[in-house]
């Protein structure tokens, strides 16, 4: 799949920062207009991994392989052997290993 664009567009410090603005400037979205708006995030999310392809910054299927990981290590009570009963503790852990991970990051 490509995406095109004008190149001068076509920057992942521009495009990330704009879908980051337009990720918070609609919190409550109606349902009627949900599909259409996911089908934009979705679009926008391809468009930032062909840039970085073309730019050979990763691989769409590293992209891919890094988000699975992330989750499993990130929800080991859906992935793993952990309880969590409820969706505040899970959110809980969540935070928790991710902060964590920060920790490592720093200390490497």
């Amino acid at each position: 799949m490509k995406f095109r664009a004008r190149k001068e567009n076509n920057r992942l410090d521009l495009l990330y920062g704009f879908y980051l603005v337009s990720k918070y400037q609609y919190p409550d979205l109606d349902y009627e207009n949900l599909k259409e708006e996911l089908g934009d995030l979705l679009y926008d999310l391809m468009h930032l991994v062909e840039i970085g392809v073309e730019e050979g910054l990763f691989t769409t299927k590293e992209v891919i392989e890094q988000v699975n990981a992330k989750l499993v290590r990130r929800k080991p009570w859906v992935f793993g052997d952990e309880k969590i009963e409820t969706a505040e503790a899970a959110e809980k852990r969540w935070n928790e290993i991710k902060a964590e991970e920060k920790k490592a990051k720093k200390e490497f």
